[in-house]
């Protein structure tokens, strides 16, 4: 909510910036169809000023998935009345890297090896469910500290982060391993979102 409020009060009913394009998309009438995630950026092939704007939508389960031709097509028409006279704007599909987490954790002796894995999922799942937008960073060392602050929870060994593909998932494009700094966040490509599609089977815990 704070994102896209503070994008509708500096666009004031124009498309100047990206940022404005971002804001002025988000807010499209309802009966056009809706977008959960835009961003806008500079196309760097084009001499003129041509603007990719990448979206993506929600699914019948609020899992992120492809938006949907006409849609696409009301965001074009709805932009019209607040581009600039210049600007050119391409609507691409935004990329979704479906991930899951494991992890293992010592725990203390008064706690069941049963307790701890069920309170650290959650945590993990509530981290999961909160906004990620296009090319925000996955943070590792998030991770340890949800999982440090469980109760019953001593230390955490080891946490992996592992890319889904394929089937249900996001077709594969992206090397993880790549694409982490020192352990500790893995870089995301500017139209693309982290997502946990399947958080009761992409969380995957062990208790030593």
């Amino acid at each position: 909510i704070k994102i896209r409020a503070k994008d509708n009060y500096f666009s004031q009913n124009r498309a100047v910036t990206k940022d404005d394009y971002v804001g002025i998309t988000y807010r499209m009438p309802k009966k056009f169809g809706s977008v959960a995630r835009v961003a806008a950026m500079p196309d760097p092939d084009s001499m003129r000023r041509n603007l990719n704007l990448f979206v993506l939508s929600l699914d019948e389960n609020q899992k992120l998935t492809m938006t949907p031709p006409v849609v696409k097509s009301n965001i074009r028409n709805w932009l019209m009345d607040y581009k600039m006279v210049n600007d050119t704007i391409d609507i691409l599909d935004g990329k979704i890297l479906n991930i899951a987490v494991s992890y293992t954790v010592v725990s203390e002796p008064r706690f069941t090896k049963f307790q701890i894995p069920e309170r650290c999922n959650s945590e993990i799942r509530d981290y999961m469910a909160q906004f990620r937008d296009f090319g925000e960073p996955f943070y590792i060392s998030d991770v340890y500290k949800i999982l440090n602050s469980v109760q019953g929870v001593v230390d955490t060994k080891n946490v992996m982060i592992i890319q889904r593909e394929g089937g249900n998932y996001s077709p594969g494009f992206f090397d993880i391993d790549k694409n982490t700094v020192d352990g500790r966040y893995i870089v995301c490509p500017a139209d693309t979102v982290f997502e946990m599609k399947f958080p009761n089977t992409d969380i995957i815990g062990s208790v030593v």
